[in-house]
């Protein structure tokens, strides 16, 4: 994810643009599993929206 993506999202909805983002491994997160496959579907199905809905699913992830 680039990392104007996060500052883009930390400016609108918590009035910064200093975020840190803290590495976590061997976390089990369901929302991120769940976006990952359906990004996944979206690829393989070629649906029209792709580029949109992928856009929206990082802002999603963003936000998370």
């Amino acid at each position: 994810m680039a990392p104007e993506l996060l500052s883009l999202q930390a400016t609108a909805l918590l009035k910064t643009d200093c975020v840190e983002v803290i590495p976590q491994f061997a976390v089990q997160d369901q929302l991120i599993y769940q976006i990952g496959l359906a990004l996944q579907a979206e690829l393989r199905s070629q649906g029209s929206g792709g580029c949109l809905y992928a856009e929206t699913m990082a802002n999603a992830l963003a936000v998370h």
